[in-house]
């Protein structure tokens, strides 16, 4: 009953999706990335819904980690589901220490505050310890410098556009978000 195909892939989609990521996870479960494929001509990804599809899809990939419209299923909801996921989901888990391992981590659009999310990170820094790479947390924050001291203390950066998109001179929160998020899509992009 939820209108996934009434919403359109947007500019910001296409800018995601263009920039060389080695994997894109994502917990949403609107169909968006996957519409904006007919627009990204630079990068070519597969789709993984289910643990089943791991071994057959190719890098770089978007993985579907709580479900996919519109029926991909179960869909990570309850706390309950969350309790469970590690060990349900587990290969789902494991893919995602492995990339946080190997790569560089960039949480856009996410408040990473998700449980399970925070105790992969745990496991990557107890394993790497100092030897782990960078996980930065990407957006307006709006971030006291208490809460920004909170996300360094669990090793994860916060890049904080609330500065640049201050609310003063941005009344409309969501055309404050977008903008701040085009603009760092595209420094990534041109590598400002």
């Amino acid at each position: 009953s939820i209108p996934d195909t009434q919403y359109v892939p947007g500019e910001l989609h296409r800018l995601l999706l263009n920039l060389p990521w080695s994997d894109v996870f994502t917990t949403n479960y609107d169909s968006l990335l996957e519409r904006t494929f007919p627009n990204v001509y630079e990068r070519k990804y597969d789709i993984v819904t289910t643990i089943r599809d791991i071994p057959q899809k190719m890098r770089p990939r978007i993985i579907k980690l709580h479900g996919s419209f519109p029926s991909h299923r179960p869909f990570i909801i309850t706390k309950t589901h969350y309790i469970k996921y590690p060990k349900d989901f587990s290969p789902f888990t494991n893919l995602v220490r492995q990339s946080i391992m190997e790569n560089v981590f960039c949480l856009i659009g996410f408040s990473s505050d998700d449980p399970n999310f925070l105790k992969w990170r745990e496991w990557v820094l107890d394993k790497l310890e100092d030897y782990a790479p960078h996980v930065y947390l990407c957006g307006i924050l709006d971030l006291t410098e208490k809460a920004r001291n909170e996300f360094l203390e669990k090793k994860i950066i916060p890049i904080d556009l609330g500065q640049l998109f201050p609310k003063s001179e941005w009344i409309d929160p969501d055309l404050r978000h977008k903008n701040a998020l085009e603009w760092f899509l595209l420094n990534l992009m041109y590598g400002a």
